[in-house]
């Protein structure tokens, strides 16, 4: 199974294209879709459509895994511009016809860690070394690109239990 993982923002979307094969994993590329924020909004939502967009043709996933976002009260217009990143994303996989999971960053930990309060430095350790990459920096992986990436090996890790389950 091929699955990508995002994570949506609208400066930087990272993703990751990994192949699943039971609990193996092989990362086929992984990245950030950056916009300027200098330019109006519809235009960093058609880039970031477009961006998006490229990458499922050039991988055609099966799959997409994308982060389930909680904002907070207080935070309105960062919760607003979200969802239309959230919204960019979603439109670009259903132009594709790719379902779409969500998950929250603590069922992501939960599942890649073993605990929903792992720090970040944890998870991408766990990813590390489930995914084989030496030097994450010298991958060019940044945190979005690691974060789409552990979005991306939660799903495939969750698919036996959800088999399994539903015997």
């Amino acid at each position: 199974m091929v699955i990508i993982g995002i994570d949506p923002g609208l400066r930087a979307t990272g993703y990751a294209v990994i192949r699943s094969s039971g609990i193996k994993f092989r990362l086929l590329e992984a990245g950030v879709i950056v916009s300027s924020p200098k330019k109006p909004l519809s235009e960093r939502l058609k880039e970031l459509f477009e961006g998006m967009s490229e990458v499922v043709e050039e991988f055609s996933p099966d799959m997409a895994a994308l982060e389930h976002v909680y904002c907070r009260g207080r935070f309105e217009r960062s919760a607003l511009l979200l969802g239309h990143v959230r919204g960019a994303v979603c439109a670009a996989m259903a132009f594709y016809g790719l379902p779409i999971a969500e998950y929250t960053f603590t069922n992501v930990k939960r599942t890649v860690v073993g605990k929903g309060n792992a720090t970040k430095r944890q998870l991408h350790e766990a990813l590390r070394r489930l995914i084989g990459i030496a030097d994450v920096e010298a991958e060019g992986l940044c945190e979005h690109a690691m974060d789409a990436l552990a979005l991306a090996v939660c799903h495939a890790l969750s698919q036996p239990i959800k088999s399994w389950l539903c015997r």
